[in-house]
């Protein structure tokens, strides 16, 4: 069946840009074009631009904020080309090769790749909706040098993911399924559990959730391993209710 992509674009501005990724669409033959509060219309000259893409525009799927499309999909990329400091948490992103190798062996599910605005790009509310960030990295020196135009941005990352998994099919790799919505969402509420239930302190415990989900975005995981995270959550919470035969209440620290 093999894994589904969504282009998504963030309050796109220019129809010009806009018929541009129809184009795109069509090309790599992605499975949905979605616009988040479009901010331009799709006029003659998207249209023009689209070429054999018209399609796209013609049966695009519009929703007025990103948070409505978390239940569309399995996994969620934003992309970003401001890299900031370190602490700033939710905004530590992976390269589009890293993220490329990750999505190629991946068999099947629906993967959501998130552009913003042409002038300012993603926001980190958007970004922290997002399973994982990613960037491709350009070599210029000024900032304005290190930001791509939407269209050549979404055009790199979609030649990157699939000539990845054209490689790996010609090396006949054994795929692995992608981590569903569900799952994913019931390691999320566990994780939560966990970290509620442990003696981290209250005033960091939601800085320490975030790590944590950045760390388990950035790996792109599989069905399998949701399950084995999912039993190893569980074996911890029942630890902490129950206490463990290994323990020695005299060597506990506080």
């Amino acid at each position: 069946m093999g894994l589904k992509f969504y282009v998504v674009a963030v309050e796109i501005q220019s129809s010009g840009n806009l018929g541009a990724l129809a184009r795109l669409c069509y090309n790599f033959q992605v499975e949905q074009l979605i616009l988040i509060d479009p901010k331009c219309w799709i006029d003659n000259r998207a249209y023009e631009r689209a070429t054999d893409g018209k399609s796209y525009l013609e049966n695009h799927l519009r929703f007025d904020t990103l948070e409505s499309i978390v239940e569309l999909c399995d996994f969620m990329v934003g992309f970003t080309g401001v890299l900031s400091d370190q602490s700033k948490i939710n905004r530590s992103p992976i390269t589009i090769y890293h993220l490329s190798n990750e999505l190629s062996s991946k068999e099947s599910g629906t993967c959501a790749l998130i552009f913003g605005p042409e002038d300012v790009g993603l926001s980190n509310k958007h970004l922290s909706i997002c399973d994982t960030i990613a960037t491709i990295p350009l070599l210029g020196e000024t900032k304005s040098s290190k930001i791509l135009n939407i269209s050549q941005a979404v055009g790199i990352v979609l030649y990157e993911i699939m000539r990845e998994k054209k490689n790996q099919l010609n090396e006949e790799s054994s795929y692995l399924k992608l981590l569903s919505g569900d799952l994913k969402r019931r390691n999320d509420g566990l994780l939560k559990q966990v970290i509620e239930t442990s003696r981290i302190p209250k005033n960091t415990q939601q800085q320490s959730l975030e790590v944590l989900r950045n760390i388990l975005g950035r790996s792109v995981m599989t069905e399998k391993e949701g399950f084995t995270l999912i039993g190893i959550f569980n074996s911890i919470l029942k630890t902490y209710e129950n206490g463990s035969p290994n323990w020695n209440n005299s060597e506990l620290i506080d």
